[in-house]
């Protein structure tokens, strides 16, 4: 049986050049792609999103939304409930005698940066507190009205209240607030 090099150097010079660069450009694809992956400022710093087909459920803090350029500055956290939420309290508070996350949640700040992503023009908007009450279900409003939100802050202790973003093609299609007792 032959080996793929063995293959390449029977076929006439410009295939094995193509291929070759076939290889090289695979190769480069393949090391730049994490590098990419910086959607979340993994490098750290602020990162524009990269464009992608996938679709992304991501927990964040908002720290401002610029409506008129259609974008959404987010600080990456993990939102942890269960088993998960337990171990990573623990490990975050050694010294709490009862070892439990108050309220069965336990929110991580990933320390990623910030990220810039742009905000779909009809991305789905969910808040918790619409009207002066709070609801246990996010309702959902005008886009407008996360401009300015109690829940977003742009100090840099990040928001007051936890958000899930899903993106699309690395563009923000909606955003929920987490209810949080």
């Amino acid at each position: 049986m032959k080996t793929l090099g063995e293959i390449n150097e029977a076929r006439p010079g410009w295939a094995r050049s193509a291929w070759r660069k076939g290889q090289a450009l695979a190769v480069v694809a393949f090391l730049l792609v994490p590098l990419s992956g910086t959607l979340f400022g993994a490098y750290g710093g602020s990162a524009q999103a990269p464009a992608s087909a996938k679709s992304a459920r991501k927990s964040v803090f908002i720290r401002s939304v610029d409506l008129k350029a259609h974008t959404i500055t987010v600080e990456p956290m993990r939102f942890l409930t269960g088993a998960e939420a337990v171990r990573a309290y623990r490990r975050d508070n050694p010294g709490n005698p009862t070892g439990f996350p108050p309220n069965d949640y336990h929110i991580v700040r990933t320390g990623k940066g910030l990220a810039v992503l742009p905000l779909a023009k009809g991305a789905i908007v969910k808040l918790v507190n619409v009207g002066g009450t709070p609801h246990p279900q996010p309702v959902a409003v005008a886009q407008a009205k996360l401009a300015g939100y109690p829940g977003i802050t742009n100090d840099a202790h990040g928001s007051v209240a936890p958000f899930w973003i899903t993106t699309e093609g690395g563009t923000v299609t909606a955003v929920e607030e987490q209810f949080v007792p």
